[in-house]
C-alpha cells in the first residue's frame, strides 16, 4: 500500500509541474527546480533510452537463436 501512495504521490508531482506554465506560476515555486520544458523532454528521452535498449536486447537474442531446420 505505501507503494501506491508513493506512485501516487510522484504522479501528483509530475502533473503539476507540467500544468505550471499554464497558471503563469512558472519559476516561482522551490520545489521544481527546471523548467517545464524538462518535464516533457525527460520522459521523451528516457522513452528512447528504453526503446533502444530493448530492440538491442531483442535482435541480440534472436541473432544468436539457433536456427531451426525445416524438412
Amino acid at each position: 500500500m505505501g507503494l501506491l501512495w508513493i506512485v501516487v504521490g510522484l504522479f501528483l508531482y509530475y502533473c503539476i509541474w507540467l500544468l505550471l506554465p499554464i497558471f503563469d506560476l512558472d519559476q516561482q515555486f522551490a520545489l521544481f527546480p527546471l523548467p517545464s520544458k524538462y518535464a516533457v523532454s525527460i520522459p521523451i528521452v528516457l522513452l528512447l533510452i528504453a526503446t533502444s535498449i530493448v530492440g538491442t536486447s531483442l535482435a541480440i537474442v534472436m541473432w544468436n537463436a539457433p536456427e531451426e531446420k525445416t524438412e
